[in-house]
């Protein structure tokens, strides 16, 4: 059955920005998109009975306060396909396309030019920005080409559930 989502653009809001600033606590989304906390709720609540985000409990070392756990909540592959799936459909056909009308080697030559100008940005960046660990050189460059890269510190020893 299928009907209308009169809050469809509150929603995506809500999920894009998971998408964009990675894990998110409903406190955080509330703040960042200015709506209330129950609203933030309430598309949650959605978004995870249609398996397009996940909870996962927030570990803090030390005793916990009082109330429910706090939990953050990521996008699963079913919310992350909303974004990109068009994306790579088009990219591969496009591959595709090249090697049927000018040969694999059109593919080699591709590639390689693609990776060129990560090596020759890559050193420029990395000395532009001597406190950047690698991944967030690499993010870099791709975004200062045009790209959304960004990078997510994640605790060490956290276990996905």
């Amino acid at each position: 059955m299928e009907f209308v989502d009169t809050e469809c653009p509150t929603r995506e809001r809500v999920v894009r920005s998971i998408h964009v600033n990675g894990a998110s606590t409903a406190a955080s989304l509330t703040e960042r998109l200015d709506l209330t906390p129950a609203a933030v709720r309430r598309h949650l609540d959605q978004l995870l009975a249609d398996g397009e985000i996940q909870a996962r409990e927030i570990r803090t070392p030390g005793l916990r306060g009082r109330g429910r756990p706090a939990k953050e909540f990521v996008l699963t592959d079913v919310g992350r396909r909303n974004f990109d799936q068009q994306y790579d459909d088009l990219a591969v056909q496009a591959l595709r396309f090249i090697a049927e009308t000018a040969g694999e080697q059109a593919i080699r030559d591709f590639a390689e030019k693609r990776m060129s100008f990560i090596e020759e940005k890559f050193p420029v960046v990395a000395a532009a920005n001597p406190e950047a660990s690698p991944a967030e050189v690499l993010a870099k460059v791709f975004t200062d080409d045009g790209y959304a890269a960004s990078v997510q510190p994640l605790p060490i020893g956290r276990s996905e559930e």
